[in-house]
């Protein structure tokens, strides 16, 4: 300290100024830093996490909607509401797809192995779902009825499948490690 106060005054206010701008310097390196990663995790997340996110909501939905016209379907005797059903099941298909090609990139053979049971759910709906319409339609109410207590569980465990892949789907994906 006491050399500090044999120092002229103007090497005082250069040596005051100096480690004032080497606290702002570093700073503002750390400000650059943090905003460089601000701007890679929104790139990730516009470009992947977003698009991923929308993917596996839209597959849940379309689950939904599977369930739903084979349902109509039986209760109103009405075979055109299978193909609405077989168009949902598309959709559904469409974001197993991307999630197959996303989870190959990575090599996430977990997700491809409950994307392949959530395949099966969603096939085993479907055929159900049209046993179902055909019992209602040609074997009446009672053999109906049969059937859907077997499409009720064949829906509800597509139905959880698809809702867990929504939640973990995109969260298991390495950019979100």
């Amino acid at each position: 300290m006491r050399r500090f106060a044999n120092l002229k005054m103007g090497t005082r206010l250069i040596l005051g100024f100096a480690v004032l701008l080497t606290i702002f310097g570093t700073g503002m390196v750390v400000i650059l830093f943090n905003v460089r990663s601000v701007e890679d995790n929104t790139r990730i997340i516009q470009e992947k996490s977003l698009p991923s996110t929308l993917a596996a909501d839209d597959m849940a939905l379309a689950a939904t909607e599977v369930w739903q016209f084979y349902t109509d379907a039986s209760a109103t005797h009405n075979r055109e509401a299978i193909k609405e059903a077989d168009t949902a099941a598309q959709e559904f298909r469409k974001g197993l797809d991307r999630f197959k090609r996303l989870y190959q990139q990575e090599g996430n053979r977990d997700g491809l192995t409950r994307l392949n049971a959530l395949e099966q759910a969603l096939d085993t709906l479907q055929q159900t779902g049209l046993r179902m319409v055909e019992a209602y339609i040609t074997q009446g109410t009672q053999s109906g009825n049969q059937v859907m207590e077997e499409f009720d569980q064949a829906s509800g465990a597509c139905l959880r499948m698809s809702e867990k892949h929504d939640s973990w789907g995109v969260l298991t994906s390495k950019y979100h490690r």
